[in-house]
């Protein structure tokens, strides 16, 4: 008989884990690829809250924007993946992500 403990998790546990970190990442960093999708909606509710002279080619600009700091997120990212690991990396995107996304929410408010 062995007292020894160990912290891993059963397999089933660290596999429901994994599989929702990774579904939790995607939706997180996967907003990007879906501007296109939601741009008609973004501008027809900027024009309806204070900003009536807004264009769909305006759009374009947040977009083009939006690529430019992934470009630049990309480049401070690997820098810290070196520095810090990959999962902190990660961790630290994603919040910094959902951070941007709550601060906008009340911008337009």
């Amino acid at each position: 008989m062995s007292n020894k403990v160990t912290a891993v998790p059963s397999y089933r546990l660290r596999a429901a884990v994994v599989c929702t970190a990774g579904f939790l990442v995607h939706l997180t960093l996967g907003t990007l690829y879906t501007f296109g999708n939601m741009s008609p909606y973004i501008v027809s509710y900027l024009r309806q809250h204070g900003t009536p002279d807004l264009t769909e080619t305006s759009s374009t600009w947040i977009y083009a924007l939006m690529l430019a700091g992934q470009g630049g997120s990309m480049w401070i990212g690997g820098f810290l993946e070196k520095k810090l690991g990959t999962r902190l990396t990660t961790l630290l995107g994603s919040w910094i992500m959902r951070y941007a996304e709550n601060m906008y929410c009340y911008c337009l408010q």
